[in-house]
């Protein structure tokens, strides 16, 4: 079961590995280029990352002490990198639940003596153990990306950072095998589950943008 699994995850775990590390080269290498070399520069272009931020604060963080390269990445390459593993661990539970059913495969699993608790836990675990490996490759093009700046990257941060965004695409994932219990149907299910992940992420959101939600 765990090579079938596998097998199954290789699709999105090579798309969001190659999105992954384009993503975090894009961010870091071009930084300098970006953010210019002197401190005057660098104090207006954490300027206008400001003003940019306020405007997608529904998406994204507000920008702190962008003019740094450690602080950039964390909003606009972690950031961003969120947004795409989230959808993928809804994408991916919804499939692993409802998709599979719909295809008569659980059936079969379960006809060859194989209970539910086994089919959950192994298929959580192999996409969290994908997941960890998507993760680690983003990380460590950061660091590459990011090693001709002055500080480079903290390897401490990096791994903490990691393990932050591993534990909330876990959590969305079962949150999201949870939500499709209540349709009948893989469609359906994605919309239920990519509501509810939606509706929490903006809900969180709102924080950054009313400040009565602080």
């Amino acid at each position: 079961m765990t090579r079938l699994f596998l097998r199954r995850h290789v699709t999105g775990l090579v798309i969001n590995m190659v999105l992954g590390i384009a993503t975090a080269l894009a961010q870091t290498a071009t930084f300098g280029g970006l953010a210019g070399d002197t401190l005057a520069r660098r104090h207006a272009f954490a300027q206008q990352m400001d003003l940019l931020g306020r405007q997608i604060s529904y998406l994204l963080p507000l920008p702190k002490r962008v003019e740094n390269l450690w602080a950039y990445y964390q909003w606009r390459g972690v950031g961003g990198a969120l947004l795409v593993m989230t959808g993928w661990a809804v994408v991916s539970a919804t499939g692993a639940t409802r998709g599979e059913e719909e295809k008569g495969l659980v059936e079969e699993w379960l006809a060859a003596g194989i209970n539910r608790a086994t089919l959950l836990f192994t298929r959580f675990g192999i996409f969290l153990l994908c997941a960890a490996a998507v993760i680690t490759a983003f990380e460590l093009s950061a660091a590459a990306g990011g090693a001709r700046e002055a500080g480079g990257i903290p390897w401490a941060g990096l791994a903490l950072q990691g393990l932050a965004l591993l534990a909330l695409v876990a959590v969305c994932y079962a949150l999201s095998m949870l939500v499709a219990q209540f349709s009948a149907s893989r469609r359906g299910a994605g919309a239920l589950a990519g509501g509810a992940v939606a509706l929490l992420f903006f809900a969180n959101s709102l924080s950054r943008t009313l400040d009565g939600l602080r």
